[in-house]
């Protein structure tokens, strides 16, 4: 039911490297071992080690997505902690039936551990089931729960036009429209994103992730990609030709009234960094720098091409 280390680098070709394989699905601890998914890495082997989350593919995704839009305040707050990648306690109930599953938070947690979404990294039998460590296991496995992140983006703002309006103005470099529909969001939610003057930059990363996942027909989406002299927060790279490429860099401003500051340093830095490397020669590439200070934000932008430095 799993791959070792040794025994996916014994299926690698030659050079395809482990490090990035492993990244994105290593990750389940069974017994003394580490495993790796065995459909993702034959589906990534298949496609000549294309990267991407094939476990979401599953027939499991429908209910879990269900459930999981549905879901109250409690699964969301331990969501949160989950995708900061801090480990969170959770009672894995060993009896579980379906019919409990709308009603019992515990449930929702039992089912995402038994289809492959998360890791058990410690546990404890005790009379109301097993207490457990849980984790989220790789990168795969986080573009699954980026796309809840993205159905609760849709349900908080009553319909799904009003997140269709936002990635649609990304896409086509409105950045005041797509700055407010993202503040606006964060502005009226409180239940499962509760941004303070603390929340590290990591947070709002993986919250910009969640609902830009939606674009992942038309754009290859790379999270901390290695890109020019550094890290790139999100790069998206058009699958077909006739689109923008886009590059977002995120920044945590200590005061509202650096808001603006701390955003034009996150666009400078796409062009120190040289992180338009990645793109096609000549493609335009819409670069936004991005500062958040508890719920507000500012976006500045500049559209530049793969040899602008």
């Amino acid at each position: 039911f799993g791959f070792t280390e040794d025994e996916v680098i014994s299926l690698l070709p030659e050079g395809l490297q482990i490090e990035p394989i492993r990244e994105w699905y290593n990750g389940y601890q069974i017994g003394p071992w580490k495993i790796y998914n065995p459909w993702s890495i034959l589906s990534c082997l298949k496609k000549n080690g294309a990267l991407d989350a094939y476990w979401k593919n599953t027939s499991t995704n429908a209910l879990i997505f269900k459930l999981a839009k549905d879901a109250g305040t409690e699964f969301k707050e331990t969501l949160e902690q989950l995708v900061q990648n801090k480990p969170q306690q959770q009672i894995i109930e060993t009896g579980m039936t379906f019919a409990y599953l709308e009603n019992n938070v515990d449930a929702i947690w039992t089912l995402l551990l038994h289809a492959g979404y998360l890791n058990v990294l410690s546990h404890t039998q005790t009379s109301f089931g097993i207490d457990a460590q849980i984790a989220i296991p790789n990168k795969e496995v986080m573009e699954v729960y980026a796309k809840i992140i993205q159905l609760w983006f849709a349900k908080e703002k009553n319909s799904l036009q009003s997140y269709l309006k936002m990635t649609e103005a990304l896409t086509t470099g409105d950045v005041g429209t797509f700055e407010a529909e993202i503040s606006g969001f964060i502005k009226m939610t409180a239940s499962h994103f509760d941004f303070d003057k603390n929340t590290p930059e990591k947070v709002f990363h993986a919250f910009m992730m969640g609902i830009l996942v939606g674009l992942r027909d038309t754009y290859l989406i790379d999270s901390n990609k290695e890109a020019g002299h550094g890290r790139a927060d999100l790069l998206l790279i058009p699958r077909k030709a006739g689109h923008q490429g886009i590059i977002l860099e995120f920044k945590v401003s200590k005061k509202k009234a650096d808001l603006e500051n701390v955003a034009q340093i996150a666009l400078s830095q796409i062009q120190t960094q040289d992180y338009t490397s990645k793109f096609p020669e000549g493609m335009p590439i819409l670069c936004i720098g991005i500062s958040f200070y508890k719920k507000h934000m500012k976006a500045l932008s500049v559209v530049l091409d793969q040899d602008s430095h």
